[in-house]
């Protein structure tokens, strides 16, 4: 028996886990689905108590080191949740993070998304899809690739919004 725990206090995460349940069933293994308050769930996840767990990274800034640190080795008990030691990894990951924007920076992550695939301390899930829907009077609005906050660089049009409203 494989034990997922999951946050108690979300619906979604709720979901997610009776269908890893099922899905697990579906092959053959027994997954027991554990609701935690999410408080402990963190600090399971910080000292490695867990089998199986959900997680989710939005990215800071553009770069896969802003991805790749999260399994750099030495941050295990921070940012590294699945507490993934792989000493080839890690050296790889210490050289690419001296290395400025380039091809040879990208060949090392490539070698290291490699290694991930190989070595599977993940199993990717979901990826959420945004609309953002807009009113013609809102002006200087562009979404970021990556950040969600943007809205200090908004304008309204208000004669447009009010002959709209007419």
């Amino acid at each position: 028996m494989i034990e997922y725990k999951y946050n108690a206090g979300s619906q979604e995460s709720r979901q997610l886990a009776e269908l890893w349940s099922k899905s697990m069933a579906d092959v053959g293994i027994r997954l027991e689905a554990a609701a935690v308050q999410f408080v402990d769930l963190l600090k399971d996840k910080k000292v490695g108590k867990f089998v199986l767990a959900g997680s989710a990274w939005i990215a800071d800034y553009p770069d896969a080191q802003n991805f790749l640190q999260l399994l750099y080795g030495p941050n295990s008990g921070t940012s590294n949740e699945a507490h993934f030691r792989l000493d080839a990894y890690d050296r790889l990951y210490l050289r690419s993070a001296s290395l400025p924007d380039s091809p040879e920076r990208n060949a090392l992550y490539r070698e290291m998304n490699r290694l991930l695939l190989a070595w599977a301390p993940w199993r990717l899930g979901v990826h959420r899809v945004f609309n953002h829907l807009q009113y013609p009077w809102v002006k200087g609005y562009k979404k970021h690739p990556i950040l969600y906050t943007n809205f200090k660089y908004l304008d309204l049009d208000v004669a447009a919004r009010a002959a709209a409203l007419r």
